[in-house]
């Protein structure tokens, strides 16, 4: 199906590109997946539980850590 979507984020759209291609897959597929998980949600709120995990590579293995450091300073433990 060919449409046009009006008001659409340029921000969102560039980052569900990006994702797109990442996997490989094609916009109009990506973007189908992120309505329907939309659709499926109770009430249609925020699930933290649907985030994927993403591996930022060796070295940074501590970054939750340093950023909970840098917003409430260091830890006391």
């Amino acid at each position: 199906m060919i449409t046009s979507i009006r008001n659409l984020d340029p921000k969102v759209y560039k980052r569900l590109k990006l994702e797109a291609a990442r996997k490989n897959i094609a916009v109009g597929d990506a973007l189908s997946e992120a309505i329907e998980l939309y659709l499926t949600q109770p009430n249609r709120k925020f699930d933290a539980s649907k985030i994927i995990p993403f591996d930022w590579g060796p070295g940074n293995e501590r970054v939750s850590e340093e950023i909970d450091e840098i917003l409430y300073g260091k830890s006391t433990n």
